[in-house]
């Protein structure tokens, strides 16, 4: 038996048989290598990251240095740290309901291997996604535009789809923003927005339907006619307007070489 003691590089050795009496012939082993490598190095840390209540995420680490090396995955659960996993540089987390830390334990059986944790890594688990606020539909006339905007909270990564329905089908529009203004429009119009994540676990979810309903320009359809009245009489007006979705009316009088406003915001006025 040999032990080699305490060695800094890979080195070869045989051991050579032998006997005094006569005649007995002397044999040397076969040359036999004790491999001197590095202590592990961690050469690629894992990296954490966030998914949504029910997802799973993938860490891994890259080691190299020792002849044979081992991986034991560490969850830090209820104050601890667990063992969980399996012997591979790779790990799934499985379905995770809240945030967790963890680290991988690499090692060796070999003599003089110095074993190694890595860095601790944190996988954030956030609530699937929810619109707090709804978009909004409205009204404008021929030509006009307008805002429609969402709010929604719970995933790492939220992304956002506008989509209005065109010829029978939805069509994307609009760029990966909670706000979204429609352009020059000249007809009716419904859109939603489809609120999605990338992370596992994150359930995509779809917005109301609202409607911008887009009407004529005004046109009045029955004009003011006026009348007669003798001094300190008053005289009944009124204006028949349509197309708007909102019609305001400012009544004006031609006093002193100007219009002035009178009147209330109605289609009809008393002269007083």
């Amino acid at each position: 038996n040999y032990n080699t003691g305490t060695l800094t590089q890979t080195t070869i050795y045989r051991v050579f048989v032998n006997a005094d009496e006569s005649g007995c012939e002397d044999v040397y082993s076969v040359d036999v290598t004790v491999t001197v490598t590095p202590d592990i190095t961690i050469t690629a840390q894992p990296v954490g990251g966030s998914i949504c209540t029910g997802g799973n995420f993938d860490l891994s680490v890259t080691a190299n240095g020792s002849p044979n090396i081992h991986y034991q995955w560490e969850a830090f659960l209820s104050g601890t740290w667990s063992a969980v996993g399996t012997d591979s540089p790779n790990y799934n987390t499985g379905t995770l309901t809240q945030t967790t830390v963890y680290r991988v334990w690499v090692n060796a059986d070999e003599s003089g291997c110095e074993d190694v944790y890595s860095v601790d890594v944190t996988v954030t688990v956030t609530p699937d996604i929810t619109i707090t606020a709804q978009p909004v539909g409205g009204s404008i006339c021929t030509g006009g535009n307008f805002d429609l905007s969402v709010t929604a909270s719970g995933s790492p990564d939220i992304h956002y789809q506008w989509e209005a329905f065109l010829s029978g089908t939805w069509s994307a529009v609009g760029s990966d923003s909670p706000n979204y203004n429609t352009g020059a429009l000249t007809q009716t119009t419904v859109y939603r927005v489809f609120v999605n994540a990338d992370e596992s676990g994150c359930e995509d979810v779809y917005s109301v339907d609202v409607t911008v309903t887009v009407t004529p320009d005004i046109t009045i359809t029955a004009q003011p006619v006026g009348g007669s009245i003798c001094t300190g009489g008053n005289f009944d007006l009124s204006v028949t307007a349509r197309g708007s979705p909102d019609i305001h009316y400012q009544w004006e009088a031609f006093l002193s070489g100007t219009w002035t406003a009178v009147g209330t915001d109605s289609p009809n006025y008393n002269t007083g």
